[in-house]
């Protein structure tokens, strides 16, 4: 999905993901996530300002695999979730083929009913294309786990080389589908756990948001940072 700040939803737009990598860069990942998110942006950092090329080198680096990370994690979750809508549906229909089903319903129900469920289950996966936004969203987490092989194997890789993968984080965020931002989180909060960055820059989410994270966009919705919960916690008298 883009270069969202750390790593979504099916119709074309989506928005950028952050990057980090070492706490500066998830710090700079953040400012990029909270405006994404409809926040204010934090002000510019002096000394971030102030690195030297192979310092802000480094920083590209960590930023491009963080972000990369989150993306491939923000399509694995939606691959799962997919497949997952896909298997039930098959299961209710072959089920609902079988004799014996068909012979305890239909003496209960009648054969109209039980041929109606069949239809119906059949119709849901072919309507909402389950496997097709399965294989769509298995390609795109295949396309940023190639990106990460090929920052790893290129230790020595210079600005250009950066600016060209980087280049291609673009590209693919053209072909994602809407961006769930729940689930977007979850990945974001997964970069991180995996990386060792900062918790405080983890995204909360209230139990509803996770439960429902892959039913709805969320869009406009803004998921504060596990530092500003803390704050807001510490402040209450």
């Amino acid at each position: 999905m883009g270069q969202k700040p750390a790593l979504g939803g099916e119709q074309a737009g989506t928005e950028p993901r952050a990057e980090d990598g070492g706490k500066q860069a998830a710090t700079i990942g953040t400012i990029e996530r909270r405006a994404e998110l409809g926040g204010e942006p934090a002000a510019p950092d002096p000394e971030a300002e102030a690195l030297t090329p192979d310092d802000a080198l480094a920083l590209a680096r960590e930023n491009f695999r963080f972000s990369a990370m989150r993306n491939a994690y923000y399509h694995s979750a939606r691959l799962r979730f997919y497949e997952a809508q896909h298997r039930a549906l098959m299961f209710g229909i072959v089920l609902t083929g079988t004799a014996g089903v068909a012979n305890i319903f239909t003496a209960y129900a009648g054969d109209r009913w039980f041929a109606g469920i069949t239809a119906l289950l059949a119709t849901l996966d072919l309507v909402f294309d389950l496997r097709g936004k399965a294989q769509l969203h298995d390609s795109l987490k295949r396309r940023y786990f190639i990106l990460l092989a090929r920052l790893e194997e290129r230790p020595e890789a210079g600005a250009r080389q950066m600016a060209k993968w980087q280049s291609r984080i673009y590209s693919i965020t053209a072909e994602e589908p809407v961006t769930y931002r729940a689930v977007d989180a979850v990945a974001h909060n997964e970069a991180i756990d995996t990386l060792g960055l900062d918790p405080d820059d983890k995204q909360a989410l209230t139990k509803s948001q996770y439960r429902w994270r892959h039913f709805y966009t969320a869009q406009g919705v803004t998921f504060p940072y596990a530092r500003e919960v803390a704050s807001a916690g510490d402040s209450k008298p």
